[in-house]
């Protein structure tokens, strides 16, 4: 049972998330999204050729109440998501045959980051490290033990700047 307070955080995670796939489909002139639309997918949606509707790539989207500056000092530019959801990035890759990748919105400046993950076989493009460290299970949720992993921005593209700010 989510508490109110995790209700309305995941209320501004899925409009946040929303906000990123009409970011994506606006800057992303070639593509279009399918988004999988459901909190419990193992990864949000599939990138599709514009013309064909081929799919051309897998996707998972962070919204992170950080800025952009903040990855770069405070994190050595690295972005961290849970290990977990990599790998459901390169299973879905790897079956589908198209690469793919992690749109982060750093709501604090209003960044989104695309960055690579892995490559049209699913193997890794990315530069990243594993750790298992304390964090919420959940959104607002109780913390434990979870792996995590680090992912270097090398190779990664700034899609947007300047848009809208928040927190979740």
């Amino acid at each position: 049972m989510l508490t109110e307070e995790q209700k309305k955080r995941r209320e501004a995670a899925d409009a946040a998330e929303a906000y990123v796939v009409e970011a994506i489909n606006a800057l992303c002139r070639d593509t279009n999204t399918l988004s999988i639309g459901n909190m419990y997918s193992r990864i949000d949606g599939l990138l599709m050729e514009r013309r064909t509707n081929k799919v051309v790539g897998v996707y998972e989207i962070k919204c992170r109440n950080i800025s952009f500056a903040d990855v770069v000092r405070k994190f050595d530019c690295e972005l961290i998501i849970d290990k977990h959801k990599l790998e459901s990035l390169k299973a879905a890759s790897s079956v589908l045959r198209c690469p793919s990748y992690l749109f982060t919105y750093l709501m604090g400046d209003g960044v989104i980051y695309r960055s690579p993950i892995t490559d049209e076989c699913g193997d890794w493009v990315c530069l990243k490290r594993e750790q298992v460290t304390t964090a919420p299970l959940l959104l607002g949720g109780d913390a434990g033990p979870k792996e995590m992993s680090q992912i270097k921005l090398d190779g990664g593209t700034v899609l947007g700047t300047h848009k809208q700010v928040g927190t979740i």
